[in-house]
């Protein structure tokens, strides 16, 4: 029902469901999953999550509702554990970080640290921190961790091929990686753009390309995959001779509005980066 109300949004199922058939049916028909109460050192020294094993496709999970109180099933999705790459994973955590703070010998750094290893070994998009305030001790880990949550696109290379000439051929080759844990599950195509010394865009060339289908490294610990886009276009008659910008933006589809952030040491103008200098003859 949700999804024939929604067809276009991405949709999420809650595991609280003590009937794995909810949360089975759910992933296996293109909805991600969200779990709750992630950092549950306090109760039982361990979160739910990270008794999630790394080598099976079919687990257990154990959730503390109460001091005695467990509630446990079996996923049966056969690829629940892969199912990120199509639709996100998200958390909740158990309190507030400033609750932890207040039980320093149970919600130490590494206890804390722990926690966000385990979602981003999942492949987390999310992690609810229930618009708390962040304790000053926990702001380093938390920083680190929020540049690896998600998707984190990086722009390795760019190469220009052209006669430089108006109504001539341009080639852009660029080499992109997920340096994230999760793809974008909303494609933002690839927009090049060409800025005279005005600031003035005299040309915007558009591609057909789907972000959707950048993954990060499945383990934090291989190299993520590399990304290589070759794009051609025409460049205006009407240019004039002079020296130009290459720029480039992750944009909303069908539009020129550059949202999307892109992880390099580079000017950004609104999200629109400036790459390389040229000069049209």
């Amino acid at each position: 029902m949700m999804r024939k109300a929604f067809p276009n949004k991405m949709l999420s199922i809650d595991l609280g469901s003590p009937d794995d058939n909810f949360a089975s049916y759910a992933t296996r028909h293109g909805l991600g999953w969200r779990a709750d109460c992630l950092g549950d050192w306090a109760k039982r020294l361990e979160s739910y999550a990270t008794r999630i094993p790394s080598n099976t496709t079919s687990y257990r999970r154990k959730k503390v509702t109460g001091a005695k109180n467990n509630i446990a099933d079996k996923f049966t999705d056969p690829l629940f554990l892969s199912r990120w790459e199509k639709a996100p994973v998200d958390f909740e955590i158990c309190n507030t970080m400033d609750q932890w703070a207040q039980q320093p010998t149970i919600y130490t750094q590494q206890k804390v640290e722990q926690t966000f290893a385990t979602a981003l070994k999942l492949h987390a998009s999310l992690l609810n921190l229930k618009s708390s305030p962040i304790p000053e001790k926990y702001q380093p880990l938390l920083n680190n961790f929020l540049k690896k949550i998600g998707y984190r696109f990086i722009l390795n290379k760019v190469k220009l091929n052209s006669k430089f000439r108006p109504n001539s051929l341009i080639t852009i080759t660029s080499t992109w990686i997920n340096n994230g844990v999760a793809p974008s599950y909303n494609n933002y195509p690839i927009v090049w753009r060409i800025v005279n010394n005005k600031n003035n865009v005299v040309a915007y060339f558009n591609t057909k390309n789907n972000i959707t289908h950048w993954l990060p490294a499945q383990n934090s610990n291989d190299k993520a995959p590399i990304y290589t886009q070759k794009n051609s276009f025409i460049l205006p008659k009407e240019i004039e001779p002079g020296e130009y910008n290459l720029e480039v933006g992750l944009v909303t589809p069908h539009t020129h509005n550059a949202v999307i952030s892109i992880a390099i040491n580079n000017k950004n103008y609104n999200k629109w980066y400036s790459l390389i200098r040229f000069t049209i003859k």
